[in-house]
């Protein structure tokens, strides 16, 4: 489970009762290229502020692998990123 994929689990925890977050959009975004990105998770498309975000130091494959991974396991999470980065999925 990559980092992305543990806070969305952790924003959902029954142990935060009443405060707990349904994370239904993430958006990634590349802070520095080929080198830093950060994924920002949202409770509602609309939203304008993240309920919390995740950077991370990665590579673009490796940006992708997360990508694919959080829209393999969150089938109800909208994934989206810079779109000219993303890879089409196979």
């Amino acid at each position: 489970m990559n980092p992305v994929e543990r806070r969305i689990l952790e924003l959902a925890s029954f142990q935060l009762g009443h405060k707990k977050k349904y994370i239904r959009v993430v958006r990634r975004k590349v802070v520095v290229p080929n080198r830093r990105d950060s994924w920002m998770m949202f409770e509602h498309a609309a939203d304008t502020e993240p309920v919390d975000a995740v950077v991370l130091d990665v590579n673009l494959d490796q940006a992708i692998q997360i990508d694919r991974s959080v829209a393999e396991t969150s089938k109800s999470t909208l994934l989206l990123g810079d779109s000219e980065k993303l890879a089409p999925a196979t």
